[in-house]
């Protein structure tokens, strides 16, 4: 049975951090365990994966099409595409990015049902699962008596306001599920995204602007860095003796060359204004 751990990135941008999660999904003999990441990056340069660029960034899922989702006026922003599926996002500095890397032999325990396998769940049920968990530890720092929970795709508030949504691979060596979860944003950010042609049921017909919110005001005044460490210690804790940190060290040459040659990463840049 693999052990969850907790990985600490060093200051790599958005680009660099989804080359980290395929490297690691994809290399299950170098790397084993299963990994939890939370962490805030910097936006991505289209020189380099660890020096800074455009203010914010549009993530598209490895299906997207580009004319379907950017604006025409749309400028100043980087477009990535990542190797998880999904739909699209805005990011940027204030995003907070929360990735789980599960191995087949992952199991988590849940009072309600035992033991789950979680490493050989499909889709919908991994959604579940970590719907569920996340809400055992986020929804006690919201105020109010507002919950976190999943719904179909996204993870939204008890108010059906969105706070972020998630995209997967699954591979034979286990799968990842990683999300954006809105600490802030600016609404200048979401202008830029045209209105998609498939939406969630409980979206309704309210467009962007009126069905995402931000975090951060439901969290009592609450920064982004307490918040962060009082979720990254509680899961930690959920794992226990697994949750152990490591870090990125040793790490960096294999996952340089990764991100740079031809035939590795299918996470690509393909937009720069």
């Amino acid at each position: 049975m693999s052990q969850m751990k907790l990985l600490r990135l060093p200051p790599l941008n958005l680009y660099g951090r989804l080359c980290l999660e395929e490297y690691i999904l994809r290399n299950p003999n170098l790397y084993p365990h299963s990994y939890l990441l939370l962490s805030r990056h910097p936006p991505p340069s289209l020189t380099s994966a660890v020096t800074p660029g455009k203010p914010r960034t549009m993530v598209l899922g490895i299906g997207g099409k580009l004319n379907q989702h950017l604006s025409p006026s749309a400028s100043n922003i980087t477009c990535l595409k990542r190797f998880t599926g999904g739909g699209t996002v805005i990011t940027d500095s204030k995003t907070l990015f929360l990735t789980f890397i599960c191995r087949p032999t992952f199991q988590h325990y849940n009072e309600t049902q035992g033991n789950i396998q979680v490493g050989t769940l499909g889709p919908r049920e991994i959604m579940s699962w970590s719907g569920s968990l996340l809400s055992s530890y986020i929804s006690p720092l919201l105020s109010g008596g507002m919950t976190f929970l999943s719904k179909e795709n996204d993870y939204v508030l008890s108010n059906d306001m969105k706070v972020g949504g998630n995209a997967q691979a699954i591979t034979k060596g286990g799968f990842c599920h990683h999300t954006s979860l809105l600490w802030t944003f600016d609404d200048n950010n979401m202008e830029v995204l045209r209105e998609p042609e498939k939406r969630p049921e409980y979206r309704k017909k309210r467009k962007h602007g009126e069905f995402i919110t931000r975090l951060e005001e439901y969290c009592g005044g609450m920064g982004v860095e307490e918040f962060e460490r009082l979720l990254g210690g509680g899961l930690r804790e959920e794992f226990g003796g697994g949750g152990e940190e490591i870090t990125f060290e040793g790490w960096e040459k294999e996952w340089d060359d990764w991100c740079w040659k031809p035939k590795g990463t299918r996470n690509k840049f393909i937009h720069d204004c």
